[in-house]
């Protein structure tokens, strides 16, 4: 996935997306024109059928790794996460599921969950299933190959979306998060071991080395994955995850003055607060883009006052949960925030 930054952060000299992340980061695939990881050395150790690659959620031509419900990679007995905190983190894009039920369920980012692993069913994976006609989930589960049932949660997601997925541990404390906020968490008994002798498989569920079997092969695309062995994720680090992948937005002209904005509530359901730099004589421009860079309308609104703070109120009820960036332009300034639309 190429990852271009919007071009407010460029030009506040704002810390690159994702800064910081790659301490305790055992794998990162970014799936630019390559089935290898860029952080863990890990390669295909053999392919069903083949693969390809396809336009990321920004369009980026061969940045995302395709699918086409009969191929699937495999990696060997790699990726296991013990008992210690951990992450995962991807982009996905669901094509369809062509069954109904747990029976047609397709795996995408998977190491175990397979009464063929060592221990059976020990391990972490990922599941999609068409619960009813026309309605799916998406499902984070895990399991000691001890306890049962085995833990799990799921959400409800569409087809042709692009989503980012995050699902972290903290202690005892599992969470769920989709395109930035969370889904769910729960707790479970402390060192739950998650590791099993089985294969580490995208695309599908790989049953060696205990049996030599390939099934639940996904129909969509996967990006920008990163397994974290020895450290959770905090909501700043997931936003700046989910948010990596933004497009540029129209240049402008360094400006000679970049702050920042104090957004409130945030997360926020229906009216957000700005409170930004004291206006120069004239009315700034007021920017809100999503997460791909596209300008998003929002009721308009005017500063209070033109001296002092600059606060404006803004109508956000109608916009999709989901993260957004701000931008606030004067002549001679310019500043921006982010916030999580509930």
């Amino acid at each position: 996935m190429k990852r271009l930054l919007a071009t407010f952060m460029v030009a506040c000299a704002v810390s690159a997306s994702g800064q910081g992340l790659t301490d305790s980061l055992i794998a990162h695939f970014p799936f630019d024109s390559s089935a290898s990881a860029l952080i863990g050395l890990l390669e295909p150790t053999d392919t069903i059928v083949g693969l390809s690659f396809c336009a990321d959620a920004v369009g980026t031509p061969n940045s995302a790794l395709c699918f086409d419900g009969s191929s699937l990679l495999s990696y060997g007995d790699v990726l296991d996460l013990g008992t210690e905190d951990f992450a995962v983190s991807f982009w996905f894009y669901l094509d369809t599921v062509s069954g109904l039920g747990p029976n047609e369920a397709r795996r995408l980012v998977n190491k175990g969950g397979t009464f063929a692993g060592n221990p059976p069913n020990a391990g972490w994976m990922t599941n999609f299933e068409q619960v009813s006609p026309g309605n799916y989930t998406f499902e984070f589960s895990f399991n000691d190959g001890i306890t049962f049932p085995v833990d799990s949660i799921e959400v409800p997601v569409s087809l042709d979306e692009w989503y980012q997925a995050v699902f972290t541990r903290c202690g005892q404390q599992h969470m769920l998060y989709l395109n930035c906020l969370p889904v769910d968490s729960f707790i479970t008994t402390a060192g739950l071991n998650l590791d099993v002798s089985t294969y580490f498989a995208l695309g599908g569920l790989d049953r060696r080395p205990g049996q030599n079997s390939q099934d639940g092969f996904f129909e969509g695309a996967l990006d920008e994955l990163r397994v974290y062995r020895g450290r959770c994720l905090d909501l700043a680090e997931i936003q700046s995850l989910c948010t990596e992948l933004t497009l540029a937005v129209e240049p402008v002209e360094r400006p000679s003055s970049c702050r920042r904005l104090a957004l409130a509530p945030n997360p926020a359901r229906a009216v957000l607060t700005i409170s930004g730099p004291a206006l120069d004589g004239s009315a700034p421009s007021l920017s809100v883009y999503d997460v791909f860079g596209r300008s998003v309308i929002v009721p308009k609104a005017r500063p209070d006052s033109l001296t002092g703070s600059t606060t404006i109120e803004l109508g956000i009820a109608e916009l999709k949960p989901g993260a957004y960036f701000v931008i606030l332009q004067g002549s001679q300034w310019q500043a921006h925030g982010r916030f999580i639309k509930e």
